[in-house]
């Protein structure tokens, strides 16, 4: 039989690029998120203005006498209490240029090795952003959290515990106990864990590495679980599942040992902290090629490759995390 289907054209495959090249930012982008995956997800319906509304729902009177029924009298009807958290969408983006010549004679697929930059430079740049809220400052740089986003818990190691950031010193990295003593805060405020029933700690590699050394930690997983400390693989302790990343705030000064301490302010949080939009559907790559008209690139010298990203992020309640600040030297 002969054929009588259509070819497909080279403008026709054309078209398939930028779907190609977006999965391929997006996947890296996915990668680089940590703290965004663990907060609460709303999404952005198109036409809704620039202002999103998170709700955060107060716990319901637990006061017993109050609750107690009357022999065939309807009880009291109570209220849901809620106050809602407004906040208002931003758009983070760059974008990069490559010459025609280098994607004529580079080995790889330029383009996509391109891609493939943006996406990791996306998923620090939302990340990092959802740090920022939860600390209320700038994330990564050398000025320590103040408590403005969740409060402020410092070490504990040993029964020795510290108020404040200048009497912190090299002994107080972080321990089992200082993992206990953050989770007993959470409880005793009633906060929630997660989904998977643990609260998450999102901490610094050097902080990681701090409390893969204390025996507590070590204790809990040298007969049940050997490989996992062979592998070094983060795991869950006390109740918290641990996470790393490089976007944990970090102080080398202010510290009872100043220029030879590090502080890292590590985020440990649980249900109900942190609401995000969602970055599904509103994030965007573009790829322009040299040879699409331009009137600003007459000869078609180079092509635009860039990302976009619109989202926000929210504290919806401070006492559903805390800031859990160590002195961790990585060594």
């Amino acid at each position: 039989m002969a054929y009588t289907g259509s070819a497909t054209t080279g403008t026709g495959m054309a078209s398939l690029m930028p779907i190609f090249y977006e999965k391929v930012a997006l996947e890296r982008l996915l990668a680089e998120l940590v703290l965004y995956k663990l907060a609460t997800k709303k999404a952005v319906p198109r036409s809704s203005g620039k202002t999103v509304y998170f709700h955060r729902y107060f716990n319901m009177s637990t006061t017993v006498s109050a609750h107690a029924l009357t022999e065939g009298t309807a009880p009291t009807q109570g209220l849901t209490s809620a106050t809602v958290v407004s906040a208002t969408l931003i758009q983070y983006g760059h974008n990069v240029s490559t010459s025609d010549l280098l994607e004529m004679t580079a080995v790889s697929d330029v383009v996509k090795d391109a891609m493939e930059l943006c996406g990791d430079q996306a998923g620090q740049i939302i990340d990092k952003k959802v740090f920022e809220v939860a600390y209320g400052c700038s994330a990564g740089t050398d000025t320590p959290p103040t408590g403005a986003g969740f409060p402020i818990q410092y070490g504990n190691t040993a029964g020795v515990t510290v108020n404040t950031l200048s009497t912190l010193t090299s002994a107080h990295a972080l321990t089992g106990a200082g993992v206990r003593a953050a989770v007993k805060e959470m409880r005793r405020l009633n906060v929630k864990p997660l989904s998977g029933g643990y609260y998450a700690m999102v901490m610094h590699p050097y902080t990681w590495n701090s409390l893969q050394g204390d025996s507590e930690w070590q204790s809990a997983y040298e007969y049940t679980d050997p490989q996992s400390m062979r592998d070094g693989k983060l795991a869950k302790f006390g109740g918290v599942e641990f996470y790393s990343s490089t976007n944990v705030t970090m102080s080398a000064s202010g510290t009872g040992a100043a220029n030879t301490t590090s502080a890292y302010f590590s985020v440990l949080l649980g249900q109900g902290g942190l609401g995000v939009t969602e970055i599904d559907g509103n994030f965007k790559t573009y790829f322009v090629p040299a040879s699409a008209p331009d009137h600003g690139n007459p000869l078609q010298q180079y092509s635009t490759i860039g990302w976009k990203a619109t989202f926000v992020p929210v504290t919806l309640n401070a006492s559903c995390g805390r800031i859990v600040a160590t002195a961790d030297a990585g060594a």
